[in-house]
């Protein structure tokens, strides 16, 4: 629909060019006295008739493939009006009629080659085929020159096998795109063009790299699912996401997984840059004040406010390829991960939205606005870890 909209687009910008020349060249030059100007008025008023139909039904969300037909046929109809015009007895001897057919048959060949823009090879076939009848039509009936007969007709529908190639390429391109869009819903976003860009090793393991990883879970949400209907919960989970992920995205982090009602993000794989830490921060904040935003919707609409708990670890990950040789998953392990998920449930005993560890903070930089908590045990190392919030 939108390569529609677009090719309608220069067509309006050619017809109404093409009207407005000619409305001004027979007012200036008093061709057939006025008759001409009569003739003109009425094609403006048959091209706003039509455009009118072709918004009606392009302005929604459902794509109406006559549409395009109709609009192959209009603009031969007026290439057309415009010869017979010509031919008119009070234009005899005024006009060249080899040169009209000439540029009647350029004009053919220009809305033909239009025609490749379009994803259907079905409707650059039927405007080869219309162009190419009349030109047949036209050369035969009132070509006098046996070279116009014999090259014209050859031209339009070389035009239009040259066009069909270039949809069918178009068409490839496109259907590429909407799987590679397809397949980002489900693969992080950025692995995908990693794929697609470059030779990656899709075997099992990885290598080590330093991330900030980010961990988001809301709070109490099974009681929240207890008293719900599911399709209720799975709307509010959904909505949820959208949010964060999209808040996420923003700020350059891939979404890993999603656990439950948690979200696992990270900074820095497959693909680390500078700022990494400083983005899951901001990210973080962000998330923050959405959910703030959600809460406030979901007021609206008679339902409890969710609060969420959000912890980040800068360390060392291990990010590749897990699993078996059939099925595997792009992820980061180690103890970075760890750490980053047992931080996010200790936001329940500092009373926080976000806990930021240490390593988080000092890899964010100073600039970074955070308040430190104090250091705080962590089930499963020996040292205790600095805590910060914003």
């Amino acid at each position: 629909m939108r390569i529609e909209h677009s090719i309608n687009l220069v067509r309006v910008g050619i017809v109404a060019a093409g009207v407005l020349l000619d409305l001004y060249t027979a007012v200036t030059q008093h061709l057939a006295q006025g008759q001409y100007e009569l003739f003109a008025v009425g094609i403006i008023a048959f091209v706003a008739v039509y455009l009118a139909i072709v918004h009606i039904f392009s302005r929604g969300k459902v794509y109406h493939g006559w549409v395009k037909y109709l609009t192959i046929t209009v603009d031969y109809a007026l290439i057309f009006a415009y010869f017979a015009e010509m031919m008119r007895p009070q234009f005899a001897g005024r006009v060249n009629v080899e040169a009209i057919i000439s540029v009647s048959v350029a004009l053919f060949v220009v809305f033909v080659m239009l025609n490749a823009l379009r994803l259907s090879r079905s409707a650059v076939i039927y405007g080869t085929l219309l162009g190419a009848g009349l030109t047949i039509f036209l050369t035969l009936a009132y070509s006098r020159q046996p070279i116009l007969r014999i090259w014209l007709t050859p031209i339009v529908v070389t035009s239009g096998a040259v066009a069909y190639w270039i949809s069918r390429n178009i068409r490839s391109i496109v259907r590429a795109l909407w799987r590679r869009e397809k397949l980002a819903r489900f693969l992080p976003k950025e692995l995908v063009e990693i794929v697609e860009s470059s030779d990656v090793d899709l075997s099992l393991g990885g290598k080590a790299t330093t991330a900030t990883v980010l961990f988001a879970d809301i709070r109490s949400f099974t009681q929240f699912s207890e008293k719900r209907d599911p399709a209720e919960v799975v709307e509010v989970l959904n909505r949820y996401f959208s949010v964060m992920t999209a808040v996420i995205a923003k700020q350059g982090g891939m979404i890993d997984k999603f656990i439950g009602d948690a979200i696992m993000a990270v900074f820095g794989a497959p693909l680390p840059r500078e700022g990494d830490a400083m983005r899951a921060v901001a990210a973080a904040g962000e998330m923050l004040s959405q959910l703030e935003l959600l809460n406030r919707e979901w007021a609206s609409d008679g339902r409890p406010p969710l609060a969420i708990g959000i912890a980040l670890h800068t360390g060392t990950v291990i990010a590749g390829n897990i699993g078996s040789p059939d099925r595997m998953d792009y992820t980061v392990i180690g103890d970075t991960v760890n750490l980053a998920s047992r931080l996010e449930g200790l936001n329940k005993k500092y009373h926080t939205g976000l806990l930021i560890s240490g390593d988080t903070r000092d890899a964010a930089g100073s600039s970074a606005d955070m308040r430190f908590l104090g250091e705080s045990e962590v089930r499963g190392r020996e040292q205790p870890v600095r805590l910060y919030t914003i």
